[in-house]
């Protein structure tokens, strides 16, 4: 039997360092990718959370 996977909107505990986390290490192994680029999601991703009530935009978490 296959978990369910909840989509949520809107920001969860967690959520900017899993996805930094992710990109991280799926750049790393596939680009070489390093220590800045992760740094620089970080940042990107954490300012968009931050100022997300300016715009349409949102953030939606898939949870499990």
């Amino acid at each position: 039997m296959k978990d369910e996977v909840e989509i949520v909107a809107g920001w969860q505990q967690g959520a900017i360092g899993d996805i930094v986390a992710m990109h991280s290490r799926y750049y790393a192994l596939h680009w070489n990718f390093g220590p800045y680029f992760e740094a620089k999601v970080a940042s990107e991703l954490a300012a968009f959370v931050r100022d997300r009530h300016r715009s349409a935009s949102q953030l939606w978490c898939a949870v499990d």
